[in-house]
């Protein structure tokens, strides 16, 4: 697939970033003064272009205000009036792209699916369709601060969330009494059994965000000592933790994951989608994609949207364009995905 979509759909991508570094790298800390003399040169470097042009535009200075820890003990409060995330906070909370994303998609899930529809994404409105029209039960995989558990929760959303240390479940804890929700914490490691009691009937919606096992390819690019036991690559974390969530916790009737951002040269160029993934995209959905098939029992049933009948194997996953998160409206020029599965 061509991403001529993506291109005509982000004249400021092109303006703002024409060199190889693009909106997380230039833009990423731009609050920081000594950020801003030292990235500035580099990312506009003929100086038509600055920070004030390029990064703080819309999502600019809201997406960035995802924290994914605080300096406020007392926890943070989100404002989730407008969808431009605005924090009440003395922190300095850093960007944390998955949490935004997902927060977007428990915002208003009936019009995550019509956005699907209408930014080009058919195969993410069927399976968003098949969520049901009530209050859902939401299973969020390494919640960092709580940004989307606690959005989905103010949604009147049934929310359990997990994150692998005590300090982050706490820090989770503290940011959803701040915004007046209530979660249900647990502490998880995704490559380890769950230790706490299978729930009764399974998720509805599983998010994922197991971007921080993207470490493994970063180390290998930056030709640094790696070790596998520490920074495993996602394709041997993926299966674990899918076993796991069938096993123990019941399954879910979709699967949400966030992934990196793709190589935006190679899009420029008018290559193939495909090619512009990054190494952690690519194995997430190869592994995706091998877990079904070596998987009989990964059926879909009725998950409570009129979708009944005989079972049906569950279908591959699905990505959604490059450019799609942009032009929906729920990122700056990042080029991170959305995969539903």
């Amino acid at each position: 697939m061509k991403t001529v979509f993506a291109m005509q759909a982000s004249p400021l991508m092109q303006h703002c970033f024409p060199g190889s570094l693009g909106y997380s790298k230039c833009c990423r800390y731009a609050e920081d003064s000594w950020m801003r003399e030292t990235m500035q040169p580099m990312c506009w470097p003929d100086g038509k272009r600055n920070f004030e042009q390029c990064c703080f535009f819309r999502f600019g200075p809201t997406l960035r205000g995802l924290p994914f820890e605080s300096e406020d003990a007392d926890g943070v409060v989100f404002d989730f009036r407008s969808l431009q995330l605005k924090l009440r906070s003395s922190g300095s909370p850093g960007f944390w792209p998955a949490a935004w994303i997902f927060a977007r998609l428990l915002a208003d899930v009936r019009q995550a699916q019509q956005q699907a529809d209408a930014f080009h994404w058919p195969e993410g409105a069927e399976r968003l369709s098949r969520l049901p029209d009530r209050p859902l039960r939401i299973l969020d995989v390494s919640c960092g601060a709580g940004l989307s558990s606690v959005l989905g929760a103010a949604r009147g959303h049934n929310v359990s969330c997990t994150e692998v240390t005590t300090e982050l479940l706490q820090l989770a804890g503290r940011n959803a009494a701040k915004n007046g929700v209530k979660l249900r914490l647990r502490k998880w490691d995704v490559r380890r059994e769950p230790s706490w009691r299978r729930p009764r009937t399974r998720f509805d919606l599983c998010l994922l965000d197991l971007t921080y096992f993207n470490l493994h390819y970063r180390k290998l690019q930056l030709n640094e000592m790696l070790d596998e036991t520490q920074h495993p690559p996602i394709s041997r974390v993926l299966p674990v933790a899918l076993r796991h969530l069938r096993s123990f916790l019941g399954d879910c009737c979709l699967y949400a994951f966030a992934v990196v951002e793709s190589d935006w040269k190679v899009i420029r160029e008018g290559l193939p989608e495909e090619m512009a993934f990054s190494n952690f995209t690519s194995e997430l959905l190869r592994s995706l994609r091998h877990f079904s098939a070596s998987d009989r029992s990964d059926v879909l049933r009725d998950c409570g949207a009129g979708h009944t009948g005989k079972a049906l194997l569950r279908p591959p996953p699905s990505i959604s364009p490059l450019g799609w998160l942009e032009n929906a409206g729920w990122t700056p020029p990042i080029f991170h995905h959305l995969v539903l599965w």
